[in-house]
């Protein structure tokens, strides 16, 4: 029995995408399983990363598909995002600009995390020297890129296909959504609580 129950823990637990840097260094024919690997530990392991823009604003919206961003808040800002999501690796330093305020953030990669459902996530922290952001999340997929920026001015919501998103602070984004509709289980709740890149309602 505590075979069957290791057995399953253990091919049904997702595990953090490896660094490539990492993983070649290992034999392929080594029948060890290979662990999560924990950035604060091996960051001096890394080589350096090239800088990665994770987007970029769009400023002639005339050439947006007005039909597919009929329902986006009035204060969002269009932006061109990253097609390299999926290169990115560990220790990958990132510029995060938000066009509201006219602002850039720096954060670097720490942790990748696939789904199991045809997306990944990824979290990233501060990076030396940046006192003004607090964390940084990103799930992509083929279809749709989400992301929360949490920093000390504020914090910003994005929602996007695999190319273009819109931009939005939280606080813009939960005034401008009617919680008073009924969703498709015909129950008035906020369905989006417990998203790890939205915040908690507090209402």
């Amino acid at each position: 029995m505590a075979l069957i129950v290791t057995a399953y823990f253990y091919f049904t637990t997702p595990a953090p995408i490896y660094d490539s840097s990492i993983a070649e260094d290992r034999p392929s024919h080594s029948n060890e399983s290979i662990d999560a690997i924990q950035p604060e530990a091996n960051q001096a392991n890394f080589p350096p990363r090239k800088q990665q823009i994770a987007w970029t604003e769009i400023t002639l919206d005339n050439s947006l598909p007005t039909s597919k961003w009929a329902h986006v808040p009035e204060h969002a800002r269009f932006v061109n995002l990253n097609d390299r999501f999926n290169q990115w690796l560990l220790r990958t330093p990132i510029e995060i600009h938000i066009p509201h305020i006219n602002k850039t953030y720096n954060a670097v990669v720490d942790q990748i995390t696939p789904n199991g459902l045809e997306s990944t996530t990824i979290r990233a922290s501060p990076a030396t020297g940046e006192q003004d952001l607090n964390r940084f999340i990103l799930t992509f997929g083929e279809e749709q890129t989400l992301a929360y920026v949490s920093t000390n001015q504020g914090s910003w919501e994005l929602t996007g296909d695999g190319r273009i998103g819109w931009l939005v602070s939280s606080t813009d984004l939960r005034r401008s959504q009617d919680y008073s509709k009924s969703d498709v289980l015909n129950e008035s709740y906020d369905r989006y609580a417990e998203a790890e890149y939205v915040p908690r309602r507090n209402d």
